[in-house]
């Protein structure tokens, strides 16, 4: 990581209004887990460009991995108001629900991604763990099951779906 920040440092003092540079160091920030240089870059970048999604939600990221979910919601609120069919705004805010315990909220969310996207595979994986916590165990496995004819290599859904079977005692 060190080689990239160094990069991302030079960009930034070539154009310190760069938001994308800002953005990125701010995710890579949140990768190494520095999440209070995450959040300061990642605020710095949607300060400069407001209407940065991918900003918005990175910053809701390191929101949520802090377990600060209230804060992460309302970031990826903000994204969805300007791109309400983000697909990954739409995911992030399903496991800040989760998180939550409020399943139903999280179920919308990733209804409406599959509605456009009835074969993305992560949000088939997180609608079946709901499921399972749920206790809808078949509904899991159905989901399951979508996901490993679209990527028959998918090891989470291979583990996903071992566990519904072994939950349904097959």
């Amino acid at each position: 990581y060190r080689q990239a920040i160094a990069d991302l440092d030079a960009a930034l003092r070539i154009d310190p209004l760069d938001a994308w540079a800002a953005a990125s160091r701010g995710e890579t920030y949140r990768e190494m887990g520095l999440y209070d240089l995450a959040l300061a870059d990642l605020t710095m970048a949607v300060r400069i460009d407001p209407n940065d999604t991918w900003a918005i939600v990175s910053r809701g990221q390191v929101y949520e991995e802090q377990e600060r979910y209230a804060e992460a919601i309302a970031d990826y609120d903000e994204a969805l108001g300007q791109s309400p069919d983000d697909a990954w705004a739409l995911q992030r805010r399903a496991e800040a629900y989760a998180a939550q315990g409020r399943f139903d909220d999280a179920l919308t969310d990733l209804g409406r991604v599959l509605g456009t996207s009835p074969d993305d595979v992560r949000a088939l994986f997180q609608r079946a763990e709901i499921q399972v916590q749920l206790g809808r165990h078949g509904e899991a496995l159905a989901d399951l099951d979508h996901a490993l004819q679209v990527a028959p290599d998918d090891s989470w859904a291979l583990v996903g779906r071992a566990r519904a079977l072994a939950l349904l005692g097959r």
